[in-house]
Formats: structure tokens, C-alpha cells, sequence
């Protein structure tokens, strides 16, 4: 599976590192976005 990122710089490191730990892939070009609210 692959994400695309749309959150703060604050938490962009530690958010994908736990993604990846999961398989889960970062993606600029992922049609699946997590972003914060």
C-alpha cells in the first residue's frame, strides 16, 4: 500500500517511520492521502 503525506514537518519524520515499520509505502504521487485535521 502506498500513502501520500499531506501533515506538518513536526510530525513527518515519526509518521513515517511508523508507516513504514507496517509495509506501508510514502508515495508524492499516491492517490491515498493522509493528512491531518
Amino acid at each position: 500500500m502506498k500513502l501520500k503525506l499531506s501533515i506538518s514537518q513536526e510530525r513527518y519524520h515519526a509518521v513515517k517511520a511508523a508507516l513504514l515499520e507496517h509495509g506501508i509505502e510514502i508515495d508524492d504521487n499516491a492517490d491515498l492521502v493522509l493528512s491531518e485535521a
